[in-house]
């Protein structure tokens, strides 16, 4: 201890802060250039923080969920540039990627919400699909994210099939949550709702059908059991309504009926 019982700084250097605020003032000094004018100094700065992000996630250093949601973070203040978001994207993917324990939750919320709010990119469904498969993620941020990307995939014919793999990387993985399974049966819902309806043609027709012949599609024979009842009342209505039969209702009747007999057999054979 320091003579009077203090803190001793950093032995032969009077004066200096200790290691630990050095640290801080180091990243202060990184967050501080991320803002820099020069696009080439804003990246390096990054890069930076993301070799750091690495190395502490690689042993388990408490500063790593400080350097995520940095990272994370910087990430939205550059939405509006492209040239900075789409490496920084990708690095913060392969990121996570080698680091299941972070708590990528954290970032959902407010990415979906700016996401939302100012419009995205393919890039971002990259971005959410590294989120869904995260080993950390919780159902309650998979609700949110079946429900950003369900709407998208019912109402964004550029970005619809994107919006489709992290919807159901998301629903394949918490199909026995109930929260989760509540959020695909409303997406299901609404998409068959507009086609009994005959609201809306051509292409978004088409994106109401591909979504839930997906989701019918999933190996969870619950959830086509679940479904089924609803879609054999969206063909009914539209027959009763046009006095034709809507072809792709048709089919989602048949993907329907048959994933509940494969549940059905299942469990009789159990």
């Amino acid at each position: 201890r320091a003579p009077g019982g203090g803190v001793p700084t950093t032995p032969g250097h009077p004066g200096q802060p200790p290691l630990r605020d050095g640290a801080s003032l180091v990243l202060a000094e990184l967050r501080r250039a991320c803002r820099d004018p020069s696009r080439s100094v804003t990246l390096a700065a990054h890069f930076q923080i993301f070799e750091l992000l690495d190395a502490f996630t690689a042993t388990a250093h408490p500063a790593a969920p400080l350097l995520f949601k940095t990272l994370a973070f910087s990430l939205m203040e550059v939405h509006a540039d492209p040239e900075l978001r789409l490496p920084l994207g990708r690095a913060l993917e392969h990121s996570l990627a080698r680091a299941p324990q972070l708590a990528v939750g954290v970032i959902v919320k407010p990415y979906l919400r700016q996401a939302s709010l100012y419009g995205y990119t393919n890039a971002d469904f990259d971005l959410l699909l590294a989120v869904a498969r995260h080993a950390a993620l919780g159902s309650r941020h998979a609700v949110l994210l079946v429900s950003f990307c369900g709407r998208a995939a019912l109402n964004d014919a550029l970005h619809a099939r994107l919006a489709t793999l992290p919807l159901l990387a998301a629903a394949d993985r918490f199909a026995g949550d109930a929260a989760v399974a509540d959020s695909i049966a409303a997406l299901a819902h609404e998409a068959l709702t507009s086609l009994a309806a005959g609201r809306g043609s051509g292409i978004r027709a088409t994106l109401a059908v591909e979504l839930v012949a997906k989701i019918l599609h999933l190996p969870h024979a619950h959830i086509a059991a679940g479904l089924s009842p609803l879609v054999d009342a969206a063909e009914a209505s539209f027959a009763a309504a046009t006095g034709q039969r809507h072809p792709g209702l048709v089919a989602l009747c048949g993907f329907a009926a048959a994933g509940a007999a494969a549940g059905a057999a299942g469990r009789g054979a159990v």
